[in-house]
């Protein structure tokens, strides 16, 4: 009896070790593309479209007006 209750205890005891942690859901976002990464080690934790190529309107709109002041226009 004893030796018994000795080793339902061990499996008891084992039991939480091989359950696993549920699988996150994906963040929800509105964007058409987005990244997320470790910036320690640069691995990307959560991509959305990464690899394709987008537009980059704001960056472009500040080069022109940077490009125009400095030529005098």
């Amino acid at each position: 009896m004893r030796r018994l209750v000795l080793v339902l205890l061990s499996a008891l005891l084992l039991l939480p070790a091989a359950a696993q942690a549920d699988q996150a859901a994906p963040p929800a976002t509105s964007a058409s593309a987005a990244v997320l990464m470790d910036g320690e080690s640069g691995r990307v934790l959560y991509g959305q479209n990464i690899h394709e190529p987008m537009l980059i309107a704001s960056t472009t709109k500040l080069m022109t007006a940077l490009v125009a002041a400095e030529q005098g226009g």
